[in-house]
């Protein structure tokens, strides 16, 4: 299986830095190292190698990509981006972590600028 139009269409509007609705050949460069670490990550994650993830792996594989989560947002995540029997396949894993990766960036670098510091990504509500 590959990567759905659907997540595609997210990842360029996630990477697209310039809002051309194009990613720019460093943009793409970006994107390509993201896969190739994401796909790494989902492989070591998908304990059994059924092709798809549950909650339990999914945890692993975000803490593996350097996000701790607790357990309400790993909720959300699992719910937004699981099928119907509740498995992340690698192309809503891979939307996911973009999303997440975005999301974590946007939130510290707004930290920074008033003067909080992280030293980790960690989000716990």
């Amino acid at each position: 299986e590959g990567i759905t139009l659907e997540t595609c269409r997210s990842i360029v509007n996630l990477l697209d830095k310039d809002g051309n609705g194009k990613l720019s050949l460093t943009e793409f460069h970006v994107l390509w190292m993201k896969i190739q670490q994401y796909q790494k990550i989902f492989r070591s994650a998908d304990a059994d190698n059924s092709g798809a993830m549950n909650s339990h792996e999914m945890r692993e594989a975000l803490s593996q990509a350097g996000f701790q989560v607790n357990n309400a947002v790993l909720q959300v995540i699992v719910s937004r981006y699981a099928n119907s029997e509740s498995s992340v396949d690698f192309d809503s894993f891979l939307s996911a972590l973009i999303r997440v990766e975005m999301l974590f960036s946007e939130f510290l670098s707004l930290f920074r600028c008033n003067g909080f510091f992280f030293l980790t990504n960690t989000i716990m509500i």
